[in-house]
């Protein structure tokens, strides 16, 4: 099974998406601002464009698993295989500063925010665990619509 994250809004403080399982949406999600890079770019400028978590992953596509986090105490879904980040997770959070380059789930109804999270984050859940009761593998595929190359792109190139 997988689901897409289709990035389609960029700003210098944030990037917002829509999830998709196949043509349902599922939600909104909101990530740090994004540099445009995909999985396949150099490492090198993957690492640089981090920026210490506060940059989204590149495009690409991931295994999504459930799995512990220390740091809130319950099981989300994680993404494995993103090169030059770690513990990458889907979980609740409403602002940019909640993200530490984390995906955050809900609906995008103000600017720069999303609402709803928890409930939307447990719909993730739910169908994570499906698949993993199924014996299903989960993928999550990152893309972006059109954008404008962006000058911060330009200064990591």
């Amino acid at each position: 099974m997988q689901l897409t994250l289709q990035r389609y809004f960029f700003s210098d403080n944030y990037t917002l998406g829509r999830l998709y399982s196949g043509n349902h949406l599922i939600c909104e999600t909101l990530e740090p601002p994004s540099s445009h890079l995909n999985k396949h770019n150099p490492l090198r400028l993957i690492r640089k464009a981090k920026a210490d978590g506060k940059r989204a992953i590149p495009k690409g596509v991931y295994e999504l698993v459930m799995s512990y986090s220390p740091r809130f105490g319950k099981r989300y879904p994680r993404l494995h295989g993103v090169p030059g980040y770690e513990g990458i997770l889907i979980h609740p959070g409403n602002y940019p500063a909640d993200t530490k380059g984390c995906i955050l789930p809900g609906w995008n109804r103000h600017p720069g925010m999303v609402s709803g999270s928890i409930a939307a984050t447990a719909e993730i859940i739910g169908i994570a665990e499906r698949a993993a009761a199924w014996g299903e593998k989960l993928t999550l595929k990152v893309v972006e619509e059109h954008y404008e190359r962006s000058e911060y792109f330009d200064e990591v190139a």
